[in-house]
């Protein structure tokens, strides 16, 4: 076997000329192109945390997470720790309560591009129960006392 090319950095190979190897892309590096938003995201969470997950830190980092209430992006996960990390119940002491308590790139205040899909799933979810599961929650005010 020999390569066609010269050799090149995986994380600057497009997802769609991508194989798929053994446990599938999460083997490959984020994306980091700087032609769109999300790969400019990417490359600023990779400098800002490293390329691993930012929750556990042993699986390589492939998803741009974010808060789907505020819409900002939090860090980037493995898919591992995507698929459950708002299913922690711990306050502290795991890896991921820490992750969610002081998100690496939540001083950032960077908005997730996607951050609309988020509100029209809320508007559906509402508009086929009849009502909103998640009320938006009056706001506290310093010195507010009772309910």
């Amino acid at each position: 076997m020999r390569l066609l090319d010269d050799p090149v950095d995986p994380s600057t190979v497009p997802p769609s000329r991508r194989c798929v190897f053994g446990g599938g892309l999460s083997v490959w590096p984020p994306y980091l192109s700087g032609e769109s938003r999300m790969g400019r995201i990417r490359q600023q969470l990779v400098d800002l945390a490293g390329p691993l997950c930012h929750a556990c830190g042993r699986a390589i980092g492939v998803v741009v997470d974010h808060d789907h209430f505020t819409g900002h992006v939090r860090g980037l996960l493995c898919w591992t720790c995507n698929a459950w990390i708002d299913e922690c119940p711990h306050l502290d002491g795991c890896p991921r309560a820490s992750y969610l308590n002081d998100p690496p790139a939540g001083h950032l205040r960077v908005r997730y591009p996607l951050a609309h899909r988020d509100r029209e799933h809320d508007r559906a979810r509402i508009e086929y129960l009849g009502i909103d599961p998640f009320p938006p929650a009056r706001p506290y005010r310093r010195g507010q006392h009772g309910a």
